[in-house]
């Protein structure tokens, strides 16, 4: 199954605020939609939209998993926590929304299981949040909206999956020098030099096509899966151009859709 980023919502709503530029995020707030419509995330998405829901969320994830981003976590705070409170690193947030990235996965949330590609999916954006943004896949900085709602048993999400399944499905991720996970989604080069294509997911690894494949600054491309390789920095993330010639470092690149 293939793994879609779809930015087709992306800040629509007008449920958010604006972001200061750089502001920290301490982890991942993990929801379930509660949609009774059987599997199609659309009217979830479509309710967000309006003042009248008054919430939102950074990313949904679909049951045929598709990950469609909603609000844009550098530039928005999404309101996907409400009455809330967490305490993590010896300090209490009453903020939530401020301090972590909203992440629905689209279920009853009556205890049906999410999907297997579900999970997939959401160990993957843990991966990549982890190599964007430092959130790292240990749990300390993972929580449920049933834990951080006040007051105490305001909300049970999310049912359909345990944030312990899901960021052992990351780990697992992390670990396969193989892991070639399907992602279609596409980049715009931020690189002022260019971005190298690479044989191999590697900075060791030669530039493709005889050291020709070069993706110049502000350029666009598709890639059709992701992979871990070498890390640069600590983003071991690699993007397979969608053309078939290699590799990608997500650092040189920002998602277009």
């Amino acid at each position: 199954m293939t793994i879609l980023l779809d930015t087709s919502y992306r800040n629509a709503t007008v449920n958010k605020s604006t972001r200061a530029p750089g502001a920290p995020y301490k982890g991942r707030c993990w929801h379930e939609t509660a949609s009774q419509s059987g599997g199609n995330p659309y009217s979830t998405l479509e309710w967000n939209l309006s003042a009248q829901a008054g919430s939102s969320y950074h990313f949904l994830i679909a049951r045929d998993g598709t990950i469609f981003e909603y609000v844009d976590y550098d530039s928005f705070t999404a309101w996907h926590a409400g009455k809330a409170q967490w305490t993590v690193d010896n300090v209490t947030y009453t903020d939530v929304n401020s301090i972590t990235i909203g992440i629905e996965l689209d279920g009853p949330n009556d205890g049906t299981p999410c999907t297997a590609v579900q999970i997939d999916a959401a160990a993957l954006l843990a991966l990549m949040l982890w190599a964007d943004l430092g959130i790292s896949l240990s749990g300390h900085y993972d929580v449920t909206h049933k834990q951080v709602a006040t007051p105490a048993g305001r909300k049970t999400d999310p049912l359909g999956a345990t944030i312990v399944q899901i960021l052992s499905r990351a780990h697992e991720f992390a670990t396969m020098a193989d892991m070639d996970k399907p992602l279609v989604a596409w980049w715009r080069v931020i690189a002022s030099d260019g971005a190298n294509v690479r044989e191999e997911p590697s900075t060791k690894s030669p530039v493709a096509l005889d050291g020709a494949a070069v993706i110049p600054y502000g350029d666009t491309f598709q890639s059709d899966t992701v992979k871990v390789g070498d890390p640069v920095g600590n983003d071991p993330i690699w993007l397979h151009h969608a053309a078939g010639i290699g590799f990608v470092h997500r650092s040189c690149v920002q998602r277009t859709g």
